[in-house]
């Protein structure tokens, strides 16, 4: 049975995403590095090709997160990225979004919104996390996206294959 790598995504209200989309294309632009949509992802999911976990996907009330600062991780997909502190509801919410995986996610949460991936020395990337001032104080997600990805991502191409997934 083939399946596919699916991970929910919550996206920021359209006022802080057309901001962040700003910054990461800026930073696309200067780094070679892929564009992709301003999210903070929930939890990562496997399901066969006929499952439909997008169908009754629950309406969320705004979720407002302050900004703890920047960072940055020798992980292609945290090279510069908002921090954000852990928070219940979002932690009921991947709970709710897992118990319709047939493979639940069992990662640790880490509450971030990255703003580039791309393959720098890592000193480079602490640099940019420590110059870059947060472009918002706050950041307000209000939808919930289920997104197909690569199995490893690892590359500006599989950023590229990221697919929004509708029922």
């Amino acid at each position: 049975m083939t399946h596919r790598n699916l991970a929910f995504w919550l996206i920021p209200c359209p006022e802080d995403s057309v901001n962040l989309q700003s910054v990461i294309g800026d930073f696309a632009k200067r780094y070679g590095a892929p564009v992709f949509k301003p999210h903070l992802t929930l939890c990562y999911v496997q399901f066969s090709d006929k499952a439909t976990p997008w169908g009754n996907l629950p309406e969320i009330e705004p979720i407002s997160l302050p900004v703890l600062g920047v960072d940055s991780t020798a992980q292609y997909t945290k090279t510069l990225f908002l921090r954000f502190p852990r928070n219940e509801r979002l932690l009921a919410l991947k709970e709710s979004l897992l118990e319709r995986c047939p493979k639940p996610d069992t990662q640790i949460m880490d509450t971030h919104l990255s703003l580039l991936y791309a393959e720098l020395p890592l000193s480079e990337k602490q640099q940019l996390a420590k110059n870059l001032i947060p472009p918002l104080s706050n950041v307000c997600f209000t939808e919930i996206r289920v997104i197909q990805h690569p199995a490893n991502v690892t590359k500006k191409e599989d950023v590229e294959a990221f697919r929004k997934v509708t029922a």
